[in-house]
């Protein structure tokens, strides 16, 4: 009797089956004589929370080779998974942006590369942040650039969004110790008199770490009405962030604590409040798999001869402009929303995506022609 042969694998959890993913990967393992299969994220969970592997593990690991296992976010990627699975896979990756999640020093130290999208999400975010403040802003002090927007985090995300609020004539303040070494005391010191401050920062406990960096003495000494972040809650205390849903207008797209609790949107001052989709809209989402497979192939010599745009869908299911007060009411009548959404995120169109409509207020018809422009 001849044995089994094993598979080549690619496991991509189960969150990640959204539009386009299918058709990608069907092409590309064709190409290379691959398989890929979409795993339970909430069995791996469950295996990992009861330190046993579920049948569907244990079967794709001892009948299988994996070359490559996907995670989010909410997944630890450390000795302790890599033990788990028997030190099978031979590389990881997360198309989530993020790598607070990931022990980089432990994989470099066994030799398991890591495949990130860091940065992937950046013009989401930026549109995001852009739309929310359409809704917060008073439109005379838009029309007027009479505020100043301060950006903690200056990579990928806070430049991009620093560069066009420059297009629009709109003053910023920039901080960050790794780009601006120099000006990063006086700046965080100017800061504090900005209109609106926006974070764009990874979560850290190393050098300048970001875990905790926001605290109340920091709150307390703001001119600042608007306050975004769409980074991780935890740049707060839980003191701190308590106190800034209390005291400033605030735009919130992730929390101290994840599932948010009930009473946070209790507050009247925190007009927007969106279940983790600042970076989520169809492009986003997709280059962030089309990345993490594009430097996986480079890196094991496999094919790879695709354009992000050969998968753009025909049509979307919902639109920046509108889902972002659709799902702050949703989120604030059930809390239950935050879990809900994130297991099977709708495919948002971008503002450049979106049909243009009449009634759009002044703010978002310039966002809209602006962002027309830029892309084209």
């Amino acid at each position: 009797m001849e044995a089994p042969v094993r598979k080549n694998l690619i496991l991509i959890p189960n969150v990640y089956d959204f539009h386009g993913v299918r058709e990608l990967l069907d092409s590309f393992c064709e190409k290379n004589q691959l398989d890929y299969y979409f795993y339970s994220l909430h069995h791996l969970k469950q295996s990992l929370d009861q330190k046993a592997l579920s049948l569907e593990f244990k079967n794709l690991i001892q009948k299988n080779q994996i070359l490559l296992f996907l995670v989010p976010v909410a997944i630890q990627v450390n000795q302790e998974l890599v033990e788990f699975l028997n030190h099978q896979p031979r590389s990881f990756g997360s198309p989530s942006t993020g790598l607070d999640h990931v022990d980089q020093s432990f994989l470099r130290e066994v030799k398991i590369p890591f495949f990130s999208a860091e940065g992937e999400n950046r013009d989401s975010v930026v549109e995001y942040v852009l739309t929310a403040l359409s809704y917060v802003l008073d439109y005379q002090r838009w029309r007027k650039r009479d505020f100043c927007v301060g950006i903690i985090g200056y990579g990928r995300i806070g430049s991009l969004l620093g560069k066009i609020l420059k297009d629009f004539g709109i003053p910023i303040i920039a901080v960050d110790p790794f780009v601006f070494p120099k000006e990063y005391k006086k700046n965080l010191e100017e800061i504090r008199h900005c209109d609106v401050i926006t974070f764009h920062v990874p979560l850290t406990k190393d050098q300048y770490p970001t875990y905790h960096m926001v605290d109340l003495e920091f709150l307390k000494n703001l001119k600042s009405s608007i306050i975004i972040n769409t980074s991780r809650g935890k740049i707060f205390t839980e003191e701190a962030y308590l106190y800034c849903i209390e005291n400033f207008d605030s735009i919130m797209d992730v929390y101290y604590f994840e599932p948010p609790k009930a009473e946070y949107f209790l507050s009247k001052r925190l007009k927007i409040s969106t279940p983790h989709t600042a970076g989520y809209h169809w492009q986003s989402r997709f280059r962030g798999m089309f990345k993490i497979l594009k430097d996986f192939s480079h890196h094991f010599q496999f094919e790879f001869s695709f354009e992000v745009s050969d998968f753009f869908p025909k049509q979307y299911e919902i639109e920046i402009f509108s889902s972002i007060m659709e799902e702050t009411t949703k989120l604030k009548q059930h809390v239950s929303f935050f879990s809900k959404i994130r297991s099977q995120y709708p495919i948002r169109a971008g503002i450049k995506e979106q049909k243009y409509q009449r009634n759009w207020d002044p703010i978002k018809k310039e966002l809209y022609d602006y962002f027309m422009g830029f892309y084209s």
